[in-house]
């Protein structure tokens, strides 16, 4: 009898190693969208709940409205904001006094309203002097304190300002009025 020795290197398991990297990636693939479809559900059920909580505010809401002393809250409302509009920056008017000064409309490239006291514009000019002239157009307007110009650019032939203006509300309100006032 021959006894047979083997002196090639035993080779790994290839299958073994491919079924357990299978087997874990399903595993972790699993778990994976158990938890998506737990969030799904939580997600549904806030939704859901949600939605129940505003129908009854909704009914809570029109209940009141038919209720007399709904309508005595629904006045305060309606006296608290009339008082909010009459402290109210008059925004239209102010607008329209700013856009009244360009000589061309196509000069406003933008108009915002910053806070209560101050408002940034930005136009185009064909030269600094008239840059310069409108600055001191806007400065010789009652309710404005300051005027700053925060940056010039040149675009083509013209020129790209930034102004920012400060207002003094007071005389500002007594100026232009309420905001009722510059909507008609």
């Amino acid at each position: 009898m021959t006894t047979e020795i083997n002196f090639i290197k035993k080779q790994p398991n290839k299958k073994l190693f491919l079924m357990l990297s299978t087997g874990v990636f399903l595993l972790v693939a699993c778990c994976v969208l158990t938890v998506l479809l737990f969030q799904k559900n939580s997600v549904e059920k806030e939704i859901s709940a949600s939605e129940t909580y505003l129908t009854e505010l909704e009914i809570k809401i029109a209940e009141q409205q038919q209720d007399t002393a709904g309508t005595r809250e629904m006045e305060q409302l309606l006296n608290e904001i009339q008082g909010i509009k009459g402290e109210a920056m008059p925004v239209i008017p102010l607008f329209h006094v700013v856009y009244g000064l360009f000589g061309n409309a196509e000069q406003l490239v933008s108009y915002e309203n910053v806070s209560a006291n101050s408002f940034v514009v930005t136009a185009s000019y064909p030269s600094m002097d008239d840059v310069a002239k409108f600055i001191a157009e806007v400065s010789d307007l009652a309710y404005v304190s300051e005027v700053q110009l925060t940056s010039v650019i040149t675009m083509e032939e013209n020129y790209e300002a930034v102004l920012t203006v400060q207002l003094q509300e007071e005389i500002l309100m007594e100026e232009l009025g309420t905001h009722e006032e510059g909507i008609k």
